[in-house]
């Protein structure tokens, strides 16, 4: 089994070098699939995978368009012209790389638990930054994806001290960091 785990992770070293998007894709779902079926086997492979899928999430939705032909009409003073050549990129590998990637640190966040705690604060802020996060991703797919991922991300806490779902009508105190990751959340 881990001959062709060896295998898949190279693979996905090969598709970054390559810089296709489908292959990204792929190797992100892979690596979501690999994190539910083999959990802490990952952890070792955290501090290569995660700022690579952070690379991913972050990476802007917005483009300028290099064939403004416009240009050369311009006239100082005239704003009858405001688009400024900036366009959303709606390609589907871009998107489906995109989620992917979400998924991805999802997955690792879940099924890593506790080990995935260094990597929390940036995670956190790839999904829920304000302007460019990927819970406010111009793409329907990578919102939904981002909004099922907090709660994967949530789990690394409740791996971290320990803490299972209370029992029927009992209420029990968070930590504070807990606190303030969950209020994040539900605002």
């Amino acid at each position: 089994f881990f001959e062709y785990f060896e295998h898949g992770m190279q693979s996905i070293a090969q598709a970054e070098q390559l810089n296709d998007d489908s292959r990204k894709e792929f190797s992100y779902v892979f690596i979501s699939n690999c994190a539910k079926a083999m959990g802490n086997v990952f952890v070792d492979r955290l501090p290569a995978l995660v700022p690579v899928l952070l690379h991913v999430v972050e990476e802007s939705e917005l483009r300028k368009d290099e064939d403004d032909e416009d240009d050369e009409e311009y006239v100082p003073g005239d704003d009858s012209d405001d688009e400024d050549g900036m366009y959303v990129n709606i390609e589907d590998g871009f998107v489906n790389t995109r989620k992917a990637a979400v998924g991805a640190l999802g997955a690792l966040a879940e099924h890593c638990g506790q080990a995935y705690e260094p990597y929390l604060p940036q995670t956190f802020q790839v999904i829920m930054q304000e302007d460019k996060g990927a819970i406010l991703s111009f793409h329907k797919n990578v919102r939904a994806e981002a909004v099922s991922t907090l709660p994967q991300i949530c789990s690394v806490l409740c791996a971290k001290y320990n803490l299972q779902p209370p029992a029927k009508g009992v209420q029990i105190e968070m930590p504070q960091d807990m606190q303030g990751y969950v209020t994040a959340v539900m605002g």
